[in-house]
C-alpha cells in the first residue's frame, strides 16, 4: 500500500469506498517470533507477550507492533485495530456460554484452551471442528449463532475488556465518519 505514495489508509485509492477497515490480529501472535513464520524481522518487536492477566498489557504492546507493520502508513480515521486476547473465540464463548457457564469466564481472555472448549460442545453446537489434530472454525455455524453473539455483545464487552476496546474504537470511527469530530472520551 505504501507504494502508492499515500500516508494513511484513508488516502489509499483502493480503499476509498470503504467506511471502516478492521485490522484483526489475535494476541497469541505476541508470543511468536518472526522466525516462527519463516520471516526475517525488520524490527525486534516480537515477541511482545506480557503476563496474562491482564490481557491489556499484551494487546497494548501488540497494537504498537501492528502499527509498525503499517509504517509508513497510519490507520487514519478508517483503520481500526481488533486484537482479541488470545483469540476471537474467547468473545464467542462469552456470548454463547458465559451466562450459563460462568466458569468459562475465569480469565477468559487469557485462556488458550477456549478453542478446545468450543470444540468439545455437542455436535449441533460445535463451532470448531478438528481435522488432523488441527482446529478449524465452522463458518456456517458461526453464521448460525451470529444473532446470539450480537444480542449478547454488551455482556461480551463486560466480561472481555478487549472486546470493549474494539467496540469503543468502532464507535469512535463511526462517529468521526458521521460528524468529522472525535469524541472527548478518546
Amino acid at each position: 500500500m505504501a507504494a502508492v505514495g499515500k500516508t494513511s489508509l484513508d488516502d489509499n485509492p483502493s480503499l476509498l469506498s470503504l467506511d471502516l477497515i478492521v485490522i484483526h490480529v489475535d494476541a497469541d501472535v505476541a508470543g511468536a517470533t518472526y522466525q516462527d513464520v519463516g520471516t526475517r524481522p525488520l524490527e525486534s518487536d516480537l515477541p511482545c507477550e506480557q503476563p496474562c492477566p491482564p490481557a491489556g498489557d499484551t494487546t497494548k504492546d501488540l497494537r504498537k507492533v501492528v502499527e509498525g507493520w503499517l509504517t509508513p502508513l497510519t490507520k487514519g480515521t478508517k483503520g481500526i485495530l481488533c486484537i482479541p486476547s488470545k483469540c476471537t473465540e474467547a468473545w464467542v464463548a462469552a456470548a454463547l456460554y458465559g451466562r450459563e457457564d460462568p466458569n468459562v469466564l475465569d480469565n477468559l481472555e487469557c485462556n488458550m484452551q477456549i478453542v478446545a472448549y468450543l470444540h468439545n460442545k455437542p455436535a449441533r453446537m460445535r463451532l470448531v471442528q478438528s481435522k488432523g489434530g488441527k482446529f478449524k472454525k465452522n463458518a456456517g455455524r458461526y453464521r448460525k449463532f451470529m444473532a446470539k453473539i450480537r444480542e449478547n455483545w454488551v455482556f461480551v464487552q463486560q466480561t472481555c475488556p478487549e472486546a470493549g476496546v474494539f467496540s469503543e474504537a468502532v464507535n469512535q470511527a463511526v462517529l468521526f465518519r458521521q460528524t468529522g469530530k472525535r469524541s472527548e472520551r478518546m
